[in-house]
């Protein structure tokens, strides 16, 4: 029986190595119409597989791109970010130009290394990727997020400001610890829990059921 997960990967890889040389355009995608697309886990492999054939943080393996949806972003709240991002990616189609702009990534962006100040500008992260030294500016606000810095100063999206260390709280499903300048996402829901006071008296990803003794 042929694998269909194996006839996509072949199908877009065909079609995500091109560039402005081989007939791709340089105007970056509408992402308000991107939105407007189907998002599906065979989309989200479909752009994981544009990404990877564009070099886009020289991602090594299509495996290592959909693990770090799976582990991370929807772990840390940035699940309607990511959903952006790959709408993005896919209306691009083979055009790497265009997949680089959804991450504001621009050609005449010198190549950057671990000396390159990272930041925020606005709610727009702008940082470094060491693998393929190339400068890359994520919206966070497209996600329902701010751009913070975190206790080592490195930019990072962020559910809300926060002025106190160590502070914690819940905001429905979500566990949110300031670290840094601001919130950081534990989406307590992604692993069937909610967020609510431990048995320390914490709050913290909790279990939905009573409290049990011992």
């Amino acid at each position: 029986m042929r694998n269909p997960w194996l006839a996509i990967i072949v199908v877009v890889a065909l079609s995500a190595c091109s560039d402005d040389e081989n007939g791709g355009g340089s105007t970056p995608p509408d992402t308000d119409a991107a939105k407007q697309t189907d998002y599906t886990r065979e989309s989200i492999l479909e752009a994981c597989v544009r990404m990877h054939s564009c070099g886009v943080e020289r991602l090594t393996r299509v495996s290592d791109c959909m693990k770090r949806y799976e582990d991370i972003l929807l772990m840390t709240g940035q699940a309607e970010l990511a959903k952006t991002l790959h709408l993005c990616v896919n209306q691009a189609g083979g055009d790497c130009k265009a997949v680089l702009k959804c991450f504001g990534s621009e050609p005449t962006d010198p190549d950057c290394d671990n000396t390159y100040a990272a930041g925020c500008d606005g709610d727009v992260r702008r940082y470094c990727d060491l693998g393929d030294k190339r400068i890359y500016r994520v919206d966070c606000s497209a996600g329902g997020l701010i751009c913070a810095l975190d206790d080592q100063g490195r930019p990072y999206c962020a559910g809300d400001k926060c002025v106190t260390p160590g502070e914690v709280k819940c905001a429905g499903t979500r566990k949110l610890a300031c670290l840094g300048t601001g919130m950081q996402i534990e989406q307590c829901d992604v692993i069937q829990l909610t967020c609510g006071i431990n048995r320390d008296g914490v709050n913290d990803c909790i279990g939905p059921g009573k409290e049990c003794e011992g």
